[in-house]
């Protein structure tokens, strides 16, 4: 979970700034506008040795997205993030969830590999896990999240745990877009 410090404002003003085609827009788009709330924002820290996740996914309907922004390179030994594409359905996490070894065997897969500073965005409904790291680096990856702002998410079951308290509910996209103080 990260403050919202200047240095973090900075660099989140600095991911989300811009016109068509950045990582702002594309917020705006896939969360129906700039009204979408900031609902998670950390560091995610893969330790050499680290065990890989279980595939899993972050959520059951279209509320969240996110985007994981690679803080230094990740090279393949490190356990890049594996998504399976087309997994975001309820037939999907059903057939998922009855058969998980099975499903997640022959679903097409694909990895982030990133080179710093590259950020992938993913429905949080897309099945997807951090893969173990081989190396001897860590794996540091910045999460941000934004939620529709439409849907109530934990009417859904989903809460904020990835969230400093202070920050829960106070943040908008456009306001992070355009906002030049902390």
């Amino acid at each position: 979970r990260l403050p919202l410090a200047p240095v973090v404002h900075d660099a989140l003003r600095e991911l989300l700034a811009g016109g068509d085609g950045t990582l702002g827009s594309t917020f705006e788009l896939l969360t129906g506008g700039s009204g979408a709330e900031l609902w998670e924002l950390g560091v995610v820290v893969s330790e050499p040795g680290a065990a890989g996740q279980p595939v899993h996914f972050d959520a059951p309907a279209r509320c969240l997205f996110s985007a994981f922004v690679a803080l230094q390179d990740v090279a393949p030994e490190m356990g890049p993030t594996m998504f399976l594409p087309g997994t975001h359905t309820q037939v999907a996490h059903r057939r998922f969830e009855a058969h998980r070894a099975a499903f997640v065997q022959e679903a097409p897969a694909t990895v982030a590999r990133l080179s710093a500073g590259d950020a992938v965005v993913y429905d949080s409904r897309v099945l997807h896990c951090g893969g173990e790291n081989r190396s001897t680096n860590q794996r540091i990856l910045m999460y941000i999240t934004f939620r529709c702002g439409d849907v109530d998410a934990q009417a859904l079951g989903i809460h904020q745990h990835s969230i400093r308290g202070d920050l829960a509910g106070r943040h908008r996209l456009g306001e992070l877009r355009s906002s030049s103080d902390a």
